[in-house]
């Protein structure tokens, strides 16, 4: 499960140029593998342990750890901590924000 997502940054804000988003996942918590054709989306794991599947990678991403996926890049990732993980998205163009907006 996504809790409620604050959108930092929205496209309004920022000239359509990027969103940002504070997503903060609940432990187990899962985005399923997919990709975007219109957005690049970039994460920085502040809090947790997120595992990210990027493309045929198995990432293990810590506070710190910094994750870009370009256009058309295969990316999905899950919450395999005990506690809640917190991520910073940036998504450019603007528009993917709004989706995080609708899940949380």
């Amino acid at each position: 499960m996504i809790d409620k997502i604050p959108l930092l940054a929205q496209g309004k804000d920022t000239g359509g140029r990027y969103g940002l988003a504070e997503v903060l996942m609940q432990p187990q918590s899962i985005a399923p593998p997919h990709i975007h054709e219109q957005a690049d989306e970039a994460h920085y794991v502040l809090e947790g342990e997120v595992e990210y599947q990027h493309d045929e990678q198995t990432i293990v991403a810590t506070a710190g750890t910094f994750m870009h996926f370009t256009r058309g890049q295969y990316h999905g990732y899950k919450n395999i901590g005990s506690k809640p993980a917190k991520i910073l998205m940036w998504v450019t163009p603007a528009g993917g924000e709004q989706f995080f907006a609708e899940v949380g």
